[in-house]
């Protein structure tokens, strides 16, 4: 699947991810509590006014925050193809348009992942255990600044803090004219503020 390796190396979490495949999504970096991802924006990502969708925005955001909360190795916890946090579902989520300062949506995160993890006995935030996964409980996201075809934008993902089952994590969106985000080496101008809460459950046992 294009853009989903690193170092050669696959992250489980996305060898079924076909939302992720779609949007062209390119991992640059991984680690404890972290992601970096990009991806360019096409024409069919866009809304009527002519600039990115928050829906697109969201899942883009979504993707990142999926990739710091699962480790990308077995080894070191519970990423396994599909343990992605629930995405907003379809695009237009979001209350209000993308580019409108101070817009806030709460996406939908995975209804009653909260209340399957209590039952558990699952151990860290970002699945300690390989029979557990880590999704989304709640998020919030804020859209600053539109941004538009052609421009590429970039997600970084950290870890803010986490306690037993729980997490919260930071997502800032960047967009930059092709190459620009290269040769100055910063990753543009800050489009969107998401702000994850996770949960860590046992991984789901039925597959349709």
């Amino acid at each position: 699947m294009a853009g989903t390796t690193i170092s050669g190396v696959p992250h489980p979490i996305l060898e079924n991810d076909y939302a992720s495949e779609w949007m062209g999504i390119e991992v640059l970096s991984l680690g404890d509590g972290e992601a970096t991802i990009r991806m360019t924006l096409r024409q069919e990502m866009l809304n009527g006014f002519g600039m990115a969708h928050g829906g697109m925005i969201f899942a883009f955001a979504d993707t990142a925050f999926a990739l710091a909360c699962n480790p990308a190795t077995p080894a070191a916890g519970a990423g396994t193809p599909g343990s992605e946090t629930s995405g907003p579902g379809t695009p237009g989520s979001e209350t209000s348009g993308p580019g409108t300062p101070g817009s806030e949506t709460s996406g939908p995160g995975t209804p009653g992942s909260a209340e399957a993890a209590d039952a558990d006995g699952g151990t860290g935030a970002a699945g300690a255990a390989t029979d557990s996964i880590t999704v989304a409980s709640g998020v919030d996201i804020n859209f600053l600044k539109p941004a538009f075809q052609g421009q590429v934008i970039t997600a970084v993902a950290h870890r803010r803090s986490s306690a037993g089952r729980s997490g919260l994590y930071d997502i800032q969106i960047f967009a930059a004219d092709p190459g620009s985000e290269i040769s100055s080496g910063k990753p543009g101008e800050l489009i969107a503020e998401f702000r994850g809460r996770s949960r860590t459950i046992p991984k789901s046992r039925n597959k349709s």
